[in-house]
C-alpha cells in the first residue's frame, strides 16, 4: 500500500495557488522545509525538480496562504478564525 502526502497552498485572493502529490515522505519533508523556511526567512519560495515542474510565489503572497498538507475543503474565513483563537 502507498501512501499519498498531499501538500496544498491556498491564497484568499488568487485560490489554490500549488496542490502537490508525493508518495515519498522524505520529499515532502524537503518540501516543507524548503516553504518554512522562505517564511522564516522572509524570502521567495522557489522551486525547480530538474525536469518538469518550476514554481515560484512571491514572498508576501506565500505569507498571506493558508498551507495544508491533508486533502479535504475548507473555507478561508473558517482557518483565519481558528488562527486568531
Amino acid at each position: 500500500m502507498r501512501i499519498i502526502f498531499n501538500i496544498s497552498i491556498n491564497h484568499r485572493e488568487f485560490g489554490k495557488i500549488l496542490e502537490e502529490n508525493f508518495i515519498d515522505s522524505t520529499q515532502v519533508k524537503l518540501f516543507l522545509k524548503s516553504v518554512h523556511t522562505c517564511l522564516e526567512l522572509k524570502e521567495d519560495f522557489s522551486f525547480f525538480d530538474g525536469e518538469t515542474f518550476l514554481i515560484h510565489i512571491p514572498h508576501p503572497i506565500l505569507r498571506e496562504s493558508i498551507i495544508t498538507t491533508k486533502n479535504g475543503n475548507f473555507e478561508y474565513s473558517e482557518a483565519v478564525e481558528r488562527r486568531t483563537h
